[in-house]
């Protein structure tokens, strides 16, 4: 991207970068630097496709331009209708990515602490006052399986 400007030619960028993906622009002033990134992975995942295809088919005496299905579209443009394919299955499969994202780390760890204290609170209140009962009763019981199921969930 930016190949013969100044700056042209770079392989690597800071991660604030990322933030001004779609802001950033090529030298032609209309491929952003997220339209090359997903042209990159689309490539990439293509050609890895096609890698994948030939080892599993031990077709290692064949070109890769052999996996073309039609002959007078090039190997290029083959790898990158294969890599679209990977890369549209993949998108659906982010989708729990996407959710994680949102989430607030901070908010979770406080909810999951109250949520252990409280806990400790039942398990406290289960040993001292249920044991003081001559006899096991049915809410112990349970009491006592709800401690355990929820110790192991958090």
């Amino acid at each position: 991207m930016n190949d013969g400007t100044y700056r042209g030619g770079a392989l690597a960028f800071k991660l604030d970068t990322l933030l001004k993906l779609s802001d950033v622009k090529g030298a032609d002033g209309k491929t952003t630097l997220l339209h090359f990134v997903v042209q990159e992975i689309i490539r990439g995942e293509g050609i890895r496709a096609v890698q994948n295809l030939k080892a599993s088919q031990s077709l290692s005496n064949f070109k890769s331009v052999d996996f073309v299905e039609d002959p007078s579209q090039d190997m290029d443009e083959h790898c990158c209708n294969l890599g679209l394919q990977v890369v549209s299955v993949s998108s659906s499969e982010l989708q729990d990515v996407k959710k994680a994202a949102v989430i607030d780390v901070d908010a979770l760890t406080t909810t999951v602490s109250k949520l252990n204290s409280s806990l400790t609170k039942i398990r406290e209140f289960s040993n001292n006052e249920m044991k003081n009962m001559d006899e096991e009763c049915k809410f112990d019981i349970a009491l006592s399986s709800f401690i355990d199921q929820t110790d192991a969930d958090i």
